[in-house]
């Protein structure tokens, strides 16, 4: 199922569009479908979108029992496409915002402040995202799963991409000269649901190769949290980061590059609400939570970001990173 004020599902070509004032809702929509896709321009994108400005109050209301929903500013989901000079414009106020609550028992679930999900099938082509902003607004997202059969539950929220999601290793995502300035990016997992929040990309899923360069985030607040009241043996993260907010999918087959990207005054935080140890928290200026044989280059970044990370169990992990998770090897960067 695909929601957008212009499109559901667009495979043509949408240019020179403006939004304004526009609240949208789902109250009256009811659906069975296992995968949801919202956005403010369409629900899905695998055509074109260029030159297309919101500046409106965005209201997404629970989306509950499917699979996986995807939310953007502009689009929910795109594949085989480029998004170019797309912006969401807030007005600082508490009424405008991108956003996803109440999502039970997902698999995966996705919110971004222009794009939630980019996807790309084996052999398929590379999608890119550039010259995009969003200010001035907040994007958040929440899911509650409480089901100890699933797999691998997870939820992904950021400033511009929620998450990317790659089959082809020989395909690469590119996200470039992107900005996030004085916006909220706030991701909550109820029990039993990782969870990452990133300034530019909420992080990577499955197997993943991005490349993300020249973006910059300044005056915002970045915040993970996984709240959990049910035992289980599954280790699980939180993971907050100024740029990336974390890389999930197989160590092997992962492989990022942020380059030129700045992160300024602005607070990063991961918490693990729980008293449970095999939940951990962490938290960097650029790079959030990846595993330790991923293929990672970061090159000539630089944060001043306030970074915290909180366990409420003083035995827990709690982590923090002025630039990248330990798991990576950044270049000629600095905090």
């Amino acid at each position: 199922v695909g929601v957008g004020v212009i499109a559901g599902y667009n495979k043509g070509t949408i240019s020179n569009t403006y939004v304004n004032k526009v609240s949208t809702t789902l109250n009256s929509i009811t659906t069975t479908s296992e995968k949801v896709n919202i956005g403010g321009i369409a629900g899905q994108n695998s055509g074109t979108i260029s030159n297309t400005s919101i500046d409106f109050m965005a209201i997404y209301p629970p989306t509950t029992n499917t699979t996986t929903a995807s939310i953007g500013g502009i689009v929910g989901r795109i594949q085989y496409t480029t998004l170019t000079n797309c912006r969401f414009i807030g007005s600082s106020t508490n009424d405008d915002y991108i956003g996803m609550s109440g999502h039970q028992s997902p698999d995966s679930a996705f919110c971004g402040g222009i794009v939630g999900l980019i996807r790309t099938a084996e052999n398929g082509v590379p999608s890119t995202v550039i010259d995009c902003e969003v200010t001035g607004t907040e994007v958040s997202g929440s899911a509650t799963n409480v089901n100890l059969n699933y797999s691998d539950p997870d939820i992904y929220v950021g400033g511009i991409v929620g998450a990317t999601y790659i089959h082809d290793t020989n395909v690469t995502i590119n996200i470039s000269n992107c900005r996030v300035n004085k916006t909220n990016v706030y991701a909550l997992g109820n029990e039993i649901i990782t969870t990452y929040a990133g300034g530019i990309l909420g992080g990577t899923t499955w197997s993943s190769s991005i490349r993300i360069n020249d973006c910059y985030v300044t005056d915002s607040t970045i915040k993970a949290t996984m709240a959990t009241t049910i035992q289980n043996n599954k280790s699980l993260e939180s993971s907050a980061a100024g740029i990336v907010g974390g890389m999930k999918g197989s160590a092997t087959r992962d492989n990022v590059n942020i380059a030129h990207c700045t992160v300024i005054d602005t607070d990063v935080t991961g918490l693990a609400e729980t008293t449970f140890t095999n939940i951990k928290a962490y938290a960097a200026g650029i790079l959030g939570y990846c595993q330790s044989n991923t293929t990672i280059n970061i090159t000539n970044c630089y944060s001043n970001a306030l970074v915290n990370a909180k366990h409420n169990n003083t035995s827990g992990t709690a982590e923090v990173y002025g630039i990248a998770h330990r798991g990576s090897k950044p270049n000629n960067s600095t905090n």
